[in-house]
């Protein structure tokens, strides 16, 4: 190569390098904001409370995480499931559950009308009509909370001006290699972004593990409507209630995201779907995000400049670093233990994390709960007719 080629190359990765090494001090800086906020106490209003729960199938351990809802140590509320199609089997495990915990009011909500390619969110338009409550709380199927769940997250959305509380979340039950790498990826890397974006900007997006606002709020910012057609529906309502001059709050409460009983291929195929969702949603963000990628940068740093002092120390540095935020993050402040036992997955977690970021710029079709869409400017889904074979990742990245 060149030697002016190299000399740029080789400054250019030195600059990624520090700039990683940034990210990750802000990424404990904001930890030290988020967790060391006081928990606000339990208030003495505890309004009751409608559980919105859009189904399709039956996630893994999909009833003990209904139960765990039905379980809730709290006065007041009603669960109701929205499922598209009758004889989805998810319906079998509802009545289940409502036989189980006869006292607890479970509803099942005929969602046949459908609105858009969003399932979840066609859902969504029809279970807020039959919701009897003026407090919503949208929460997905994968998750699973302690009875205390409602208790420490109402009062976060008891003083005025604010309009949704959402919840941070580290992953349970992981038992294949995918799963893992997953649950690892969930603490040690998404959750620290999310804690920066909440101390750089404040909180103006929502997490689907918890979405507890009002009725008249979903009104006022429109409904659901605009984000039947899109995908980041959570990153959508959170933003328009913070566009409304609502406040958005982070609640300290972390849920448990049940992780699926997943292979390799399938765990890649919804991770480029989140990525291509970020990518057509956010574009100037995503880009960005080469700025969080230190591990890759620093090995290529590394293979770059093999011997170097310069690239030795800002190699280990940024490895170093990526450590202790996940150690501080996930372990310290979600309480991950699983992420302790397995930090040893962060380099491979990392690197196929790193390809499918590169990846994702090649193409912009995804396959959401075995359906296939095309991707278009704003997140805009458009529903693909032709299904492609499970697992072929390759054939995603054809426009």
């Amino acid at each position: 190569m060149p030697v002016t080629f190299m000399i740029l190359l080789e400054s250019t990765l030195i600059l990624l390098c520090l700039s990683t090494l940034g990210y990750y001090l802000m990424c404990l800086y904001s930890a030290g904001s988020y967790f060391g906020e006081p928990t606000p106490p339990p208030g003495e209003g505890r309004p009751p409370i409608s559980i919105l729960i859009p189904v399709k199938g039956v996630d893994h351990a999909a009833l003990q995480n209904f139960e765990s809802l039905c379980r809730q140590d709290y006065p007041d509320f009603e669960m109701l499931f929205g499922v598209q199609d009758p004889a989805d089997p998810v319906v079998g495990v509802i009545l289940q559950l409502k036989a189980t915990f006869a006292s607890c009011a479970i509803r099942l909500i005929d969602c046949r009308e459908v609105f858009g390619p969003n399932a979840k969110v066609s859902n969504l338009m029809t279970m807020i009509k039959h919701a009897r409550y003026e407090h919503i709380l949208i929460i997905d199927s994968d998750i699973r909370v302690t009875p205390d769940y409602l208790l420490r997250i109402v009062p976060s959305a008891a003083p005025p001006g604010v309009g949704l509380v959402t919840c941070p979340y580290r992953a349970v039950e992981a038992k294949t290699l995918a799963a893992k790498l997953e649950a690892v990826g969930i603490s040690s890397d998404f959750i620290p972004g999310v804690l920066v974006a909440r101390k750089m900007e404040g909180m103006r997006f929502a997490l689907g593990a918890t979405m507890l606002t009002r009725k008249s709020i979903i009104e006022a910012v429109g409904g659901l409507a605009g984000s039947v057609d899109k995908l980041g529906d959570d990153f959508i309502l959170g933003n328009k209630v913070a566009g409304a001059g609502y406040q958005v709050i982070l609640s300290r409460y972390v849920c448990q995201h049940v992780q699926p009983r997943e292979r390799l291929a399938s765990m890649m195929e919804h991770q480029l779907r989140w990525a291509r969702s970020t990518k057509f949603s956010r574009p100037l963000g995503y880009v960005g995000l080469i700025f969080t990628q230190g591990l890759p940068v620093a090995l290529a740093l590394l293979m770059l400049m093999p011997g170097s002092l310069v690239a030795v120390v800002l190699a280990a540095s940024t490895i170093a670093f990526r450590f202790i935020v996940a150690i501080r993050i996930g372990v310290m402040g979600l309480g991950d233990r699983f992420l302790l036992r397995h930090l040893w997955l962060i380099p491979l977690r990392d690197l196929i994390h790193f390809g499918i970021w590169c990846y994702s710029f090649l193409g912009n079709r995804v396959i959401w709960r075995g359906r296939r869409f095309r991707l278009e400017s704003g997140g805009r889904l458009v529903p693909l007719a032709a299904e492609p074979p499970a697992g072929v990742l390759l054939q995603l990245g054809q426009d």
